[in-house]
Order: C-alpha cells, then sequence, then structure tokens
C-alpha cells in the first residue's frame, strides 16, 4: 500500500467535528476514504464518512473493534457491522476502485467471522444492503451465511405502492455501477431486482429495515394511504423472504391519529390482520360515533394530496416531477377543507369527561387549521409561487407556538426542514429554520437531499 497516501491531499487543517470528533495527523487522514482529491471528513461529519477499505490495516482494525465488542457483550446476539450513512462517497484511490464497495464489505464480513469463530464466538453479524452496497459484489462472497443477517434498507424506494405488489413485474437491467455516479432506485420493482440478485448467493436469513416513518409520512398528512403501504410491506415479509422488520423512523409521527404504530404492531402480531379492520377500529376508538367520518376525511386528505407527495421529486433538476406536481396541486385546498360537520363534533369532543377522548379531539383541532395550510402551501410551492414562502413561516411559527401541546405526538423541527425543502427544490427563497443537508454542486446524484 505504499505510496497511495500521496494520491490524495493530505494538507487539510485540522478538522473538529459537531461531536468533538479531531482530525489531525497524517496517521489518521490516510485511513480515510479518499474524495475529490482529498482524504478528509465527509462534509466535516465522521458517521458520513467513509474508510479506505482497500487496506488492510484498515480492515483488521475494524475488525480488532467488532470483536473487541463481541467479548465485553457476550449477551448481544447480534452485532450490526455498517459503512458510513453516506452516499456516493466510497473511496476513489486506485486500490478502491478495483472492486465495488460491496466487494470490500464482503471482504471485511469474512474477516470478522473468521476471527469471531477463532475466539469461539457464536455473535451473529447484521449486514446492510443499502445505497451504493445495492450492487452486489462482483467478485467476493460470503463464506460462511450462517454467521450473517442480510439488511434490505431500500432508503430511496416511493410508498405509494406495496414491496409486494411490485414483487411479480418483470424489471429490465438495473442501472450500472460508476463509482460515486449513483442514480439510486425509487421505483420498489427496481429495488426489489437488486436484492434477487444479492440472494443468488446469499442464503441466509433476511430482514427488511425501512423508512415508512422516517420522512415520507411528510408526503401523506392523511396517513391512511401510507398507514396502508407499511400494512402491505408488513403483511407479506413472508412472501419476500423477510423474517423479520425495522423500522427506521420518527417516534413522534401521530398527527392527528396514531395510525401508524397501531397498523405496525398489530400486523406484526398477526399478518392476517387487514387493515381495514384496524382502522375502523381505531378510528372508533379514538372518535366514537363520529369515527368513521373523521377517517373518510383523512382518506380524501391521502387521496389527493398524500398521493401526490409521496411521489414529489426530491432536487431542483427534476422538472418533469415539479410540472407534474404542479398540474395536480390545484385540487389540493378543497379537498383538504374541513366538513362543517367535523368542526361542530371537534368543538363537542374536547370538551369530553374522558381526558384521553378529549385530548385525541383536541390535536384533531390543532390538525383542522394545520391542514388547510399545509395544503395552501404546497400548492403555492408546486405552482412556484413565492407566496409558500411566507406561508412556511406562518406554519412554522405555529408549530413553534404549539409545541407544549404538540410535541409528543408530531415532530415540528422535522416538518420545518421538509417544508423548508420543499421551497428548494421549488427554487423559492426560504428562512433557513433548520439546516439543510450542504447542496452538492458537482454533478453527483446525491441522496444527502433526500
Amino acid at each position: 500500500m505504499a505510496g497511495l497516501a500521496e494520491e490524495f491531499s493530505l494538507t487539510v487543517p485540522a478538522e473538529e467535528s459537531d461531536d468533538g470528533i479531531v482530525v489531525s495527523s497524517t496517521a489518521q487522514r490516510v485511513i480515510l476514504g479518499g474524495v475529490n482529491g482529498r482524504r478528509a471528513l465527509w462534509r466535516g461529519i465522521p458517521l458520513t464518512t467513509q474508510l479506505c477499505y482497500s487496506r488492510s490495516d484498515v480492515r483488521q482494525m475494524v475488525t480488532e473493534a467488532v470483536v473487541e465488542y463481541a467479548l465485553q457483550h457476550p449477551n448481544e446476539a447480534v452485532i450490526y457491522v455498517c459503512f458510513a450513512d453516506g452516499a456516493n462517497n466510497f473511496c476513489e484511490c486506485v486500490e478502491c476502485r478495483k472492486l465495488r464497495p460491496s466487494d470490500w464489505y464482503v471482504m471485511l464480513l469474512n474477516q470478522i467471522d473468521q476471527q469471531l469463530t477463532a475466539k469461539g464466538l457464536p455473535t451473529r453479524i447484521a449486514f446492510s444492503v443499502y445505497v451504493d452496497l445495492l450492487w452486489a459484489p462482483v467478485r467476493e462472497r460470503i463464506h460462511r451465511p450462517q454467521r450473517f443477517l442480510l439488511i434490505f434498507s431500500p432508503y430511496t424506494r416511493s410508498y405509494d405502492v406495496e414491496l409486494w405488489q411490485e414483487l411479480q413485474k418483470k424489471i429490465g437491467d438495473i442501472a450500472p455501477f460508476e463509482l460515486n455516479k449513483l442514480n439510486f432506485p425509487t421505483a420498489p420493482a427496481e429495488n426489489l431486482t437488486m436484492l434477487k440478485e444479492r440472494r443468488e448467493f446469499f442464503t441466509g436469513e433476511s430482514l427488511l429495515f425501512d423508512y415508512h416513518l422516517w420522512q415520507a409520512y411528510y408526503g401523506d398528512p392523511g396517513q391512511l394511504g401510507l398507514a396502508q403501504t407499511l400494512h402491505g410491506d408488513v403483511a407479506k415479509l413472508n412472501k419476500m423472504g423477510m423474517a423479520g422488520f425495522v423500522s427506521c423512523q420518527c417516534q413522534r409521527i401521530s398527527f392527528p391519529t396514531n395510525i401508524y404504530l397501531e397498523v405496525l404492531g398489530r400486523t406484526l402480531w398477526t399478518n392476517s390482520t387487514t387493515f381495514e379492520s384496524v382502522a375502523v377500529k381505531h378510528f372508533s376508538q379514538l372518535y366514537g360515533d363520529s369515527g368513521g367520518e373523521v377517517m373518510a376525511y383523512l382518506q380524501s386528505v391521502s387521496t389527493s394530496l398524500g398521493r401526490a407527495l409521496l411521489t414529489m421529486p426530491h432536487t431542483p433538476a427534476d422538472k418533469v416531477g415539479r410540472a407534474r406536481l404542479a398540474q395536480l396541486s390545484s385540487g389540493w385546498v378543497e379537498a383538504c377543507s374541513t366538513p362543517e360537520r367535523l368542526i361542530k363534533a371537534v368543538e363537542t369532543g374536547c370538551r369530553e369527561a374522558d381526558p384521553t377522548a378529549a385530548a385525541a379531539w383536541q390535536i384533531l383541532r390543532h390538525y383542522f387549521w394545520f391542514i388547510g395550510s399545509f395544503a395552501e402551501f404546497h400548492t403555492f410551492a408546486w405552482q412556484g409561487d413565492a407566496r409558500a414562502t411566507q406561508i412556511c413561516d406562518e406554519i412554522a411559527v405555529w408549530l413553534e407556538r404549539r409545541l407544549p401541546q404538540l410535541h409528543a405526538c408530531l415532530d415540528t423541527w422535522m416538518y420545518k426542514r421538509l417544508m423548508q425543502h420543499t421551497l428548494w427544490v421549488n427554487e423559492l427563497d426560504f428562512t433557513e429554520r433548520t439546516e439543510l443537508p450542504v447542496r452538492n454542486t458537482s454533478n453527483r446524484k446525491d441522496t444527502e437531499a433526500f
């Protein structure tokens, strides 16, 4: 490996990340992945910084850390070994370019397995099929599948359809692998095709690690469309060859109802449970005789606004997607207007003697104000109307003022961040209330910008 350090600049000033990690010496820099001609923390963030995995000393360093952890935590049955949580930022040195990231990953996993075996440790290792690692290794193969759990993480998939519905589709060739210039798949069928390619040589257990409730929930303010997709994906885990499910999610996603977690819990427990039975019971328990009417209203919000936003573009460059949303936006405000009967029901419900029932109605009252402004915001934003900026600011102030009442059920920070991002996608001005990902000025696709 001699001489490889000189391929990339090591004369970058000392860096300190937000969490106090300092990179100051050549010895430290040389193990970092080299991107765009320099070895440094990726955007100053250790979590998203790849290492130079073609170096045998780097692989041994990681292996020793995993084995040491396993020795110190004998009661932990599974350790999740991941590369950095970034994309299109793998090391570009001459040696790393010789194989795909997934090849270097499998090489590392086999080394960990070998040394765990030598120590007599039964600890299982979970590994990711995620962003750059969706593309299967060309040369390397896992030697002992029984040690490993495959974690399929379709981070860039869309959530307007269930994975299972797409499983039977015949998809052509997947996008070619091109180091750090990857276009990540949005169609569930394409994601599943990449998983199928991986399973041709890995026969061990698989889990679905999915993101319905991470940022996608912003795209369905009516909740019911996304909740139905979540139900379908969880109910069909066995048919997709999955042994379990991990939800990568925000914790405060119950605005205005807790339908997501109700569906997730009950369907994991009994996969024959129908979505309709869970939803009807949930709304009846929350709103009594008005449950059906509230559910119908939220379904209309999902069908109009939610169905469109679940497939919204995520970069300004997607002119076709932006034009499609602009065309769909004309009916959103009307679809989200609150029926007079429900307004009256809310006023009555807020006076319920049962404090839990009253709280449910009070959250719904907040939601009725919010959803009208939210629909108006998206209508203007996707039509390129500058009035969206003012409405975004008004909603942000409203969320901040009501935080004591909404904190337990709504991640207000995430909503403000994603509204801000919507303005950025549509090339409109915004007040930077939360830090957006660094905008990529190169020609690379960048999933860090969603």
